[in-house]
Parts: structure tokens; sequence; C-alpha cells
């Protein structure tokens, strides 16, 4: 796999939901697709539709960033998806995945003793150039 600089985007993607649903009870939303894995006895704590953009989702684990991320990457690669790039950094994983002409960036990160899992899926390329983008 190929290691690149994405590691950033997805790092605010996931920093972005901290905190979020706390108080409300958070669903994930309609249309997330069957065939994305989602971490097991994890609290979802943020979930946004972007439209064009895709959806996003945060959850909250107490499993450790390694084996958090080797599962996800191997349930994804079970299910079809073909891993893109992969990069580690200190306490956190973050990779991308591709399925036809949708998308996957997946972030696992300790963050103070509790790991973030940040979910992005984008089900075709996202042109900010087309009409209502």
């Amino acid at each position: 796999m190929r290691r690149t600089g994405f590691a950033g985007v997805l790092f605010a993607l996931v920093a972005a939901g901290v905190g979020c649903g706390e108080g409300g009870k958070i669903g994930l939303p309609p249309g997330f697709p069957g065939d994305v894995p989602l971490p097991e006895r994890a609290i979802l704590r943020d979930a946004r539709d972007l439209g064009k953009r895709g959806l996003n989702v945060v959850f909250e684990s107490g499993e450790g960033v390694g084996p958090l991320a080797d599962r996800l990457g191997g349930r994804l690669r079970a299910a079809g998806w073909t891993a893109l790039t992969e990069a580690a950094v200190d306490t956190a994983v973050f990779s991308s995945w591709r399925k036809g002409e949708r998308s996957v960036a997946l972030g696992v990160s300790d963050a103070g003793g509790v790991t973030l899992v940040g979910i992005a899926v984008v089900e075709r390329p996202y042109n900010p150039w087309e009409e209502g983008g």
C-alpha cells in the first residue's frame, strides 16, 4: 500500500466529531452501505449526511487502535473493497478503500485513552464543479 498525506484530512474529520451526540440518540445516516463494516461494542458519537460529499460517522471505542484498525481493514477486504492507501502515524492508522466508484476513508486514532473511529463513505467521486456542488 502507498503512504500518502491524506491522514491529516481524515484526522480532521475524526476530530470534528468528538463530543457530538452526547445527550441525544444518534443513528446511522439513511442509506449507509451495508458492506462498510462498523466497529463492534462502540458508541456512535456523530453521523452526518453531507449530500454529494458523502456520509460520515464517528465512533468511540475502548479497543486498541492497532487491533481495531486491522480488524476493520480485514472486514473491508473481505467485503470486496480494495485498499488504496495506508498511513500509520504515532497512535493512529488511516486508510482509503475503493469498490467500483465508491470510496471509504477510515481513520482509527487514540484520543487520550479513547479510540476514535472515523468512517467517510462517498458513493461516487465528488465533483465540486457539478451543478449544485
